[in-house]
């Protein structure tokens, strides 16, 4: 007599993202709990052999192996969202055709610097962008004050108009006016949930202010 699951549990667990064939804790456990249930892998599925008087018992096992292998499905990566740099530049790369992540800049004090992307319609005369996050106060002032560095020491060699600062207002606290005051002094600036406003600054058309804002975010003054 043979019992199967047909598939069932191999197709739940691929689609979580679980890899019962990997070297680490899911697949050694994926063979731990097969030969603990006596189960044998038949082209994906899940089989146990047994006599015919014990049909009755044969099928309560299977049941109960297929409730234990589903239990790994615990074990599935969890997806991680992208860092607020990695999420800005695959926008940027979908928007623009030239794209150069974590491009480099030399400072007039002779500091080496890297933002988080040049960007533009082509890789002449680009816009530098920096992000700037932060999950309480302190982390974004120090976003702040190496954007602020950074761009207040390239000043001789790069305008304004090819210098932008994305914040990232999604998860961070409300940026404070006085942060957004000096980094106007030496940068365009925008924010991640209005960045249908500075993408057309990039694409070449240049606003009268500095800031492209949402409506709910502090402006300068």
């Amino acid at each position: 007599m043979v019992v199967s699951d047909g598939g069932e549990v191999l197709a739940r667990l691929d689609s979580v993202g679980v890899n019962v064939d990997s070297r680490s804790r899911v697949g050694k456990s994926w063979k731990r709990l097969v030969a603990a249930h006596a189960l044998e892998d038949d082209c994906g599925q899940l089989v146990r052999r047994a006599s015919v008087g014990r049909t009755a018992d044969l099928v309560r096992e299977m049941a109960d192996a297929v409730a234990n292998l589903d239990g790994l499905r615990l074990l599935a990566p969890v997806s991680r969202r992208p860092a607020f740099p990695e999420r800005l530049t695959i926008y940027l790369e979908a928007e623009f055709p030239f794209v150069e992540p974590r491009a480099k800049l030399i400072g007039a004090s002779g500091s080496p610097y890297q933002v988080t992307a040049a960007v533009g319609s082509s890789e002449e005369q680009p816009v530098y962008v920096q992000t700037a996050s932060g999950q309480n106060t302190a982390a974004q002032r120090s976003a702040v004050e190496r954007c602020f560095t950074m761009f207040s020491d390239v000043n001789s060699h790069l305008p304004t108009e090819r210098k932008l600062v994305v914040l990232d207002d999604e998860a961070s606290p409300e940026w404070r006016p006085e942060m957004i005051n000096l980094l106007a002094g030496v940068a365009y600036l925008g924010t991640w949930t209005a960045r249908d406003q500075w993408t057309e600054f990039v694409w070449g058309n240049v606003p009268e202010s500095r800031l492209m804002l949402p409506p709910e975010q502090p402006s300068r003054g």
